[in-house]
């Protein structure tokens, strides 16, 4: 009998967001700093994780976030943009995000956990417009109980507080969980607290930390199998 439930992070999980911010910063520089694409994501969302919380919490409006994030994650690299600039470019990734699709190996995946796990849900931080709009262009109501979507601005709790995790195994029934997530503070350190098992999509090949996973995986084949061998 099926027992365990499975729950997946969304951004840099199910979908690697490295694909829509390249098309975006390729479309607002018109091929200039090419050769800094990805090293501008990891600046820009690192700095948008410094104010993340504030601006999901009220502290600062959205607007400042995105001005924030893409303004100072650029100039970090020497790259100099205008507020409007920032506004901008933020719009272009936005629109790239509505574009997003699964893999085939990641409905593969999906299809797995469809046959081997009693439910499969989402755990994600965020607004609730914004993640339900990747959800439904994931198209991942073919696989997920929606009363298993666990977004932070919904629930009013963030991860990596473990209180988000055990709401959502609550709603699953109180049995045994697993989550799979990319970030070791975030989600693994969250999850691992709540007493989840505990899946690193490390998409990025970033050095192992203080947290340990119980498992590690570095691309969508690889989870694939890790997760048939559980």
């Amino acid at each position: 009998m099926q027992t365990r439930t499975i729950f997946f992070d969304l951004d840099d999980t199910l979908y690697d967001r490295r694909l829509p911010f390249r098309a975006a910063f390729r479309a607002f520089f018109g091929g200039r700093y090419a050769e800094l694409t990805d090293r501008a994501f990891y600046t820009v969302m690192h700095r948008g994780y410094e104010v993340f919380e504030a601006a999901h919490t009220g502290k600062i409006t959205m607007r400042q976030m995105h001005i924030y994030r893409h303004q100072t994650g650029l100039r970090d690299l020497g790259i100099a943009i205008t507020e409007d600039d920032a506004l901008r470019l933020q719009a272009l990734y936005a629109a790239e995000q509505g574009k997003i699709a699964l893999t085939d190996t990641m409905a593969r995946v999906l299809d797995l956990c469809r046959e081997k796990f009693a439910a499969t849900g989402v755990i994600t931080n965020g607004g609730v417009d914004t993640q339900r709009s990747k959800l439904r262009s994931l198209g991942m109501e073919r696989w997920l109980r929606d009363d298993l979507v666990f977004i932070s601005d919904a629930v009013g709790v963030m991860k990596p507080a473990p209180e988000i995790f055990r709401m959502a195994q609550s709603a699953a029934g109180g049995g045994p969980c697993v989550y799979v997530g990319d970030s070791l503070t975030q989600d693994i350190a969250g999850a691992h607290a709540a007493g989840f098992m505990t899946v690193w999509m490390n998409r990025t090949g970033e050095a192992a930390g203080t947290i340990v996973p119980d498992h590690t995986v570095c691309s969508e084949p690889a989870l694939l199998e890790c997760l048939k061998a559980l």
